[in-house]
């Protein structure tokens, strides 16, 4: 499950990292993903597993990021944050994250404030990463399940849609497609329009376009993405991808390689990174009443 969770991290920072500068909505991040013991049904045997004392320790870091290059190992304990004992706040219950998720909030908080987040680890040492800017999103592996979804903060993809993909690039376009959703606020557009079937398919076709570009500015091959589609769009997903909030496998590939020919013609910057901002509008943060 670690290797797993490195895998979605890894490519997770590495395209919420790569396109940062054009997202309206950022962060600080270090590219850390941690595990709180309670979560599991026998804490004691986890603990024994990871060798740690505490409730919390390194489940994965990213690769290439400050998390990575501050030498935090997995399964590392972590003790505290910005000098706060983890060990004080109230014990979590089997398959429950609000304990993590403060946790996190923490260290976001951190690196908002001063651009770093101070960890004590149960081995005594210290390590203090300085963040990175990156589009906003957290990254979460689910165990069951055949696709992904995001509600605007966090990105959540399967494991089966990870190991259905051949390359790196591949399993790096399921991870787009859903932080597409987030960077264009899909969301709170949903919840503001309603959540009918033509309104959450125009998202999805949205998404469908941004994460060519996302995994462009990433370094991966966006070509990848219609023959993930076609390999598994009308074969192991199929009730997915043909569900009346989503068009048919073909209608899919042929957007996508329209988006790939406009992202060919568009100049890249000084940073190799093309901006797709003339495409998109992400839905605004706040809404103004109407009068």
């Amino acid at each position: 499950m670690q290797a797993n969770d490195a895998m979605l991290q890894s490519i997770g920072f590495r395209l919420a990292s790569a396109s940062a500068a054009f997202c309206a909505d950022r962060q600080l991040t270090i590219g850390l993903q941690l595990a709180d013991v309670r979560n599991f049904s026998e804490p004691a045997k986890i603990r024994q597993a990871l060798l740690i004392n505490g409730d919390f320790a390194v489940e994965a870091v990213a690769a290439g990021s400050p998390a990575a290059r501050s030498r935090l190992a997995t399964g590392a304990e972590v003790v505290t944050v910005e000098g706060e004992a983890l060990g004080a706040l109230p014990a979590a219950t089997a398959n429950d994250n609000q304990r993590l998720n403060k946790v996190y909030d923490r260290i976001d908080a951190a690196l908002t404030r001063d651009g770093k987040v101070h960890l004590g680890l149960g081995s005594g040492d210290d390590t203090v990463p300085i963040g990175v800017p990156a589009c906003r999103s957290r990254f979460e592996l689910l165990l069951t399940g055949t696709g992904g979804q995001a509600d605007g903060r966090i990105v959540q993809v399967s494991l089966a849609t990870l190991q259905k993909g051949k390359t790196e690039d591949e399993r790096a376009w399921g991870v787009a497609h859903e932080l597409a959703h987030n960077v264009l606020r899909h969301r709170a557009r949903l919840k503001a329009i309603g959540r009918s079937i033509a309104n959450v398919r125009e998202t999805e076709r949205e998404a469908d376009r941004l994460s060519v570009w996302l995994m462009a500015n990433a370094g991966y091959d966006p070509k990848a993405a219609p023959v993930f589609v076609r390999n598994w769009g009308a074969k192991w997903l199929a009730g997915h991808f043909t569900s009346p909030d989503h068009d048919r496998t073909e209608t899919r590939i042929k957007m996508i390689k329209a988006e790939l020919q406009v992202i060919e013609k568009t100049p890249a910057d000084a940073a190799g990174l093309r901006d797709w901002r003339f495409r998109f509008t992400p839905f605004p943060l706040e809404v103004k009443a109407q009068r």
